[in-house]
């Protein structure tokens, strides 16, 4: 066995701000794990049950790593009976996100073009949705018909590279709009998935989540998206490497008049079995109507510049809402929507601002575990409401706020987990 075939992930000596690491050893070699005697890994001295996906020995902690150095510890030992200790460290930052200043955008993370079963070309969504306000769009045809070349500036290149050609080309530095590109995946039983921030194309169906998760692997920091679920998604099973991707769910889908679904319960469901996902809100537009619609998903992120906007989105610092005017704003003892409260606090100190200056607000909510109402306000301005309130800390919760207007319409946040 020699050492040099081996990398640690994190790298050794670099600093992480993930509470949550995905903690790996992977080698060049394919299946290489599978083929030795015995395994043991060990974090901080302390042994813990990993896991073995193709060329990698994972292990994800399921409690908040505290802030400072972490030791990692492997031995393996192979068919000959020899041992080998590979060893390295990482630091989780102290730094905190709380008191970042964020802007507020509006936007479609979910729609197609006529590169799969929609209708115009990547550049005329990208103009359509420019002209109607939007901050960004992301065009997420899918992946079966991306996959095959056409004629495009003399060359016969992949549909795919044509909708990440057209993005990057209506792409400018100082622009106030995002054109960005991913695309739907089918799954076997399960759906459809929008698969975000990746430079390679997922071919075919997902038959099976382990060569889905070994994919994923592959890529940078790729992002899931659960599509338009129904009762079928309940029996995603959680994994806890799967969730380190899968990162958000639709609770809203469609664009009214034509079919428009809320998916509010599924998404209850899943963060009651230990999924850590926020909520977004697409149009899935199939028709030239890129923005037309109000329900839009807001991400909350210091700029549009793709870096910073895509911290955000792996944050899950996000929300769905009806109206494209609704600015909502959820704290946990300074945490934004989407963290995980750091500590074992005495409390729970809440901070909510709800404001839409266009459609009137009647009430929000606070509901947690089991999707259960736990408090309500009522407001006395239509246009904001204020709401600090302190409860007690609950070890393993999570909590969402629900905005609900005088019109039906409906703003739901990402999560706050402790």
């Amino acid at each position: 066995m020699l050492k040099q075939l081996f990398i640690g992930i994190p790298l050794n000596n670099s600093i992480t701000n993930d509470k949550f690491p995905e903690i790996y050893l992977a080698t060049l070699t394919n299946q290489y794990f599978n083929g030795l005697i015995d395994i043991k890994m060990y974090l901080d001295n302390k042994k813990v049950h990993h896991r073995i996906y193709s060329n990698k020995i994972i292990y994800i902690p399921r409690k908040k790593l505290s802030s400072g150095k972490h030791e990692v510890k492997i031995f393996i030992k192979d068919l000959n009976r020899q041992v080998q200790k590979i060893q390295w460290s990482f630091i989780v930052s102290s730094a905190s996100s709380r008191s970042d200043k964020y802007n507020f955008y509006y936007g479609i993370p979910h729609s197609h073009t006529s590169l799969s079963t929609g209708k115009g070309t990547p550049t005329e969504a990208f103009k359509y949705a420019q002209k109607k306000s939007l901050d960004f769009l992301i065009i997420t045809d899918h992946s079966g018909l991306l996959d095959k070349k056409i004629k495009y500036n003399s060359k016969e290149i992949s549909k795919w590279n044509v909708v990440k050609k057209n993005s990057l080309d209506f792409w400018k530095d100082d622009s106030k709009f995002l054109p960005l590109c991913g695309f739907e995946v089918s799954s076997k039983g399960l759906g459809d998935f929008n698969v975000l921030n990746t430079k390679s194309l997922y071919k075919g169906k997902i038959r099976n989540f382990r060569d889905f998760i070994a994919w994923l692997q592959k890529e940078r920091s790729p992002i899931v998206c659960i599509n338009h679920p129904h009762k079928y998604i309940e029996s995603l099973k959680y994994d806890e490497i799967l969730d380190k991707y899968i990162n958000f769910i639709e609770v809203g889908n469609g664009s009214p008049p034509f079919k428009y679904l809320r998916a509010e319960k599924y998404y209850y469901k899943l963060l009651d079995n230990g999924w850590h996902i926020g909520a977004i809100n697409g149009q899935d537009n199939h028709r030239e109507n890129w923005g037309d619609t109000d329900n839009l998903t807001v991400v909350i992120s210091k700029s549009l510049k793709y870096d910073e906007f895509f911290d955000a989105l792996k944050s899950r610092r996000t929300y769905s809402t009806e109206t494209r005017s609704l600015k909502l704003i959820f704290k946990v003892n300074g945490y934004w929507m989407g963290s995980a409260v750091q500590g074992d606090p005495s409390k729970l100190d809440f901070e909510i601002i709800a404001e839409d200056k266009k459609i009137p607000i009647n009430k929000v909510q606070i509901i947690s575990t089991g999707g259960t109402l736990i408090k309500e306000k009522s407001a006395h301005k239509k246009g904001k409401i204020k709401w600090n309130l302190t409860l007690p800390y609950k070890k393993g919760a999570w909590y969402v706020v629900k905005v609900i207007h005088t019109n039906g319409k409906v703003g739901i946040s990402s999560p706050i987990f402790t």
